[in-house]
């Protein structure tokens, strides 16, 4: 949080830069001059505030929770304070003052290194090289946005238009919008018309197989020269499918009182506007000459509750919901030499939603129903139960229920529907997994892929190079390396491994540099797959009224809590 107004103050928790223990700091930043002691933590009472006496026993020192190698250096600095006198007051102060002090230099030594190591160098324009700042990672919240910064202000070469949101980011299919959601027990009712559709219009009048454009195939059909979409369609018989939400469409069995000052919560029309649109649409496709087929949510509802067999049958429907990319993203991070090795996709996907080839022929994301092999010691597929759990499964009933025993479900009980990335899947079937059904492909013919011969290519490359060189060269010669002929032989050797020169000058062990090489080698990843919906704090002055106000009024805010009567 940054407090301005003549302040200029920024709170930032040094935890989400420097993941370690106080004790390590000094260590770890080179500050030889300065070590964290102990402290009677458990001593800290009130009846001990005043004490003025020997040292603590052990357990107040919280002796159990300490390493072996910890609790034997602290044992012997114990032992050495036998016949020394401990005043409470004084060990409190001394000891916050010096916790203090190591953790400013600490943060101060990170912030040196860091800004030190991503400065770059530019000619000015009188054709002058000049040094230039490098990246202040307090000015970010975390590392991992910090080390973002990074990738953005160095490596990034090209510029993308960038989609921050937890819909379904893609490039549409031609006419195609989101469906509306209705909510049942049933997957398949988050798509009703796809449901509702199926019952009747399956076939036509001759027994032959029916097609219905829609949302989920080749997306919904628009009229010509019109703003109207139809949310199924059927070229053969020209016949429009309209499948009504109750609020969405003004339903006026629903919604008979105050229809005139009533409004959609998003659009804010009125429910007689949103009526009056949905008959206007209605008697233009007529005119157009359209067969016009509709149902409304409330009797969809009604159907599934009260007709014999439309529950079961619309239970029975294999329709699932667009494919969504976030859904492919583990909860964890990846190694340094996969984000430098490993083949990514670049610029905007064809979409795949009917007519696959064979899998092998796609580079992507693949949302498809698998069913795993029964007996494979380390499962290769990830599954995420319905209570949330990533579980790596052969049994996705088995899974979700947490069965412990002998699988001995039907395989239409164990087959698993998810998005996965292709290579995944194609090691999956590799050891033994079954593709049972594709719903949807995201092919992407742009790729990019680190080429270790010329040194070249790599969404992440650069990266991963430049603080895998820091890492190296803070770590020092390896111990075996004595002679200046073998020290020269280990920087050719691993220039062969890694297409990367280490500067001979530079290497030299230094615990403060090979840490944040390290912070920043392993912060990198996570970040990309973020959850979006991330609470935020604003900090507003009497003087921004005008602000608070905005703020207030703005309809994209979901909800705002009062902190107190004069915070919120």
């Amino acid at each position: 949080m940054h407090v301005a107004a003549g302040l200029d103050l920024t709170f930032l928790d040094s935890l989400n830069f420097l993941q370690m223990k106080l004790s390590k700091i000094p260590a770890c930043f080179d500050l030889t001059e300065m070590k964290k002691g102990y402290f009677p933590h458990l001593f800290n009472k009130k009846e001990n505030k005043h004490y003025v006496g020997s040292y603590p026993s052990l357990e107040y020192y919280g002796v159990d929770y300490m390493s072996a190698k910890e609790r034997t250096e602290f044992e012997k600095w114990h032992l050495s304070k036998n016949n020394e006198v401990f005043d409470f007051q004084r060990e409190l102060r001394e000891y916050c003052i010096s916790d203090v002090d190591i953790l400013r230099k600490g943060c101060m030594k990170f912030r040196e290194i860091m800004m030190s190591v991503t400065s770059t160098t530019k000619k000015n324009d009188k054709g002058k090289t000049v040094k230039l700042p490098g990246l202040d990672p307090f000015n970010y919240v975390t590392i991992a946005s910090a080390c973002q910064a990074i990738y953005r202000e160095l490596f990034l070469e090209e510029e993308y238009e960038t989609y921050l949101t937890n819909r379904i980011t893609r490039r549409p299919l031609k006419d195609q919008r989101n469906m509306r959601k209705v909510t049942l027990q049933t997957h398949s009712a988050k798509h009703p018309f796809v449901g509702w559709n199926g019952k009747w219009r399956s076939v036509d009048e001759k027994g032959a197989p029916l097609y219905i454009k829609h949302a989920l195939n080749e997306g919904e059909h628009r009229l010509p020269g019109t703003r109207y979409r139809l949310d199924g369609y059927v070229e053969k018989t020209k016949t429009a499918y309209e499948f009504h939400g109750c609020v969405v469409h003004g339903c006026p069995q629903c919604y008979p009182q105050d229809r005139s000052s009533t409004k959609h919560p998003l659009t804010k029309h009125t429910m007689n506007e949103l009526y009056y649109a949905t008959k206007r649409k209605e008697m233009f496709l007529k005119r157009m000459g359209y067969k016009y087929v509709c149902i409304w949510e409330h009797e969809y509802h009604r159907k599934i509750n009260l007709e014999e067999g439309m529950k079961e049958y619309v239970t029975s429907l294999d329709v699932v919901d667009r494919l969504n990319v976030r859904d492919s993203f583990l909860e964890d991070d990846l190694y340094p030499s996969v984000n430098k090795y490993a083949k990514y996709v670049c610029g905007h996907p064809d979409i795949i939603t009917s007519n696959f080839k064979d899998l092998s022929l796609y580079f992507g994301f693949a949302k498809v129903r698998v069913l795993p092999p029964r007996n494979l010691f380390h499962p290769v597929l990830p599954y995420t139960t319905r209570d949330g759990k990533l579980k790596f499964p052969l049994c996705k009933k088995c899974a979700d229920i947490e069965f412990q025993d002998k699988c001995v479900c039907l395989d239409k009980d164990r087959a698993i529907v998810g998005t996965w990335c292709t290579p995944e899947l194609e090691l999956a079937v590799s050891k033994g997994y079954q593709i049972l059904k594709l719903y949807e492909v995201y092919h992407f013919n742009d790729t990019s892929e680190y080429d270790r011969k010329t040194g070249t290519g790599g969404l992440f490359a650069g990266y991963v190079n430049m603080f895998l060189k820091l890492k190296q060269e803070a770590s020092g010669f390896p111990q075996e390396c004595q002679t200046e002929e073998e020290k020269l032989d280990y920087i050719i050797k691993y220039a062969e491994k890694e297409n990367i020169r280490l500067d001979y000058e530079q290497i030299n062990k230094n615990p403060g540099l090979r840490t944040l090489a390290k912070i920043c080698l392993n912060s990198f990843w996570g970040k990309f797959g973020q959850r979006l919906n991330m609470s935020q704090l604003t900090f507003l002055y009497n003087t921004e009224v005008d602000k608070f106000f905005q703020l207030l009024s703005d309809s994209t805010k979901k909800s705002l809590i009062f902190i107190s009567s004069v915070m919120t």
